[in-house]
Formats: C-alpha cells, structure tokens, sequence
C-alpha cells in the first residue's frame, strides 16, 4: 500500500521535524525557525515599570 501523499501545508504552518527542530512553512519549503536572542531585563516588546507609589 503505497503512502498518501503530503498534503501542501498553509503557509506559516509549524512543524517538528525527524531532528527535533522547529520549522515553519514560508510558502514553498520548510524553514528552521530562529530563536530570537533574550535581551536583559526581559523579552522582546515588553516594558518593565517600578511602581512610584
């Protein structure tokens, strides 16, 4: 019995592949997402306030 084949994923679609890594679909083929670095004093696009109370 032969495989079914793949269907044609959407684009932006996620994935593990065989290795473990994390790939997502651009549109044409699998690519290996890119963990972004951690910037001190927290993550990406968050702002942190003391309060002045």
């Amino acid at each position: 019995m032969a495989d079914a084949p793949e269907e044609h994923p959407k684009t932006n679609a996620v994935r593990i592949n065989d290795s473990g890594m994390l790939e997502f679909f651009d549109g044409e083929v699998w690519v290996p997402y890119v963990d972004l670095p951690d910037d001190d004093p927290g993550p990406l696009g968050v702002v942190f306030r003391r309060d002045t109370r």
